[in-house]
């Protein structure tokens, strides 16, 4: 029927635009199409903030100055946690946690 990256296409555009898809995707397991690739798929961006969490991290060091991050959850990891962006969300912060 239709390849990996149709289907996962497929499946957030229906969240975006259907309601009832919705509800009825919050009770349905994350699919494994759309988390297999996020470690490749955001890698330049995971690097990229972790690079500037590491160059924040030296500069209040030779301030002596501590540096705490929070990474506040976003609507949809609260409410729609098995959405593609509640997802992500949840890969972003296990990869720089």
């Amino acid at each position: 029927m239709c390849g990996p990256n149709q289907q996962g296409r497929v499946r957030r555009l229906l969240e975006r635009h259907s309601a009832i898809f919705r509800l009825v995707a919050q009770s349905l397991p994350a699919s494994d199409n759309v988390t297999a690739g996020f470690g490749a798929r955001f890698a330049p961006a995971v690097d990229l903030f972790s690079g500037i969490l590491s160059r924040l991290q030296e500069t209040c060091g030779r301030g002596s100055v501590p540096l705490e991050v929070v990474l506040l959850p976003g609507r949809s990891l609260v409410e729609e946690p098995r959405t593609v962006s509640a997802l992500y969300q949840d890969h972003l912060r296990r990869r720089v946690a």
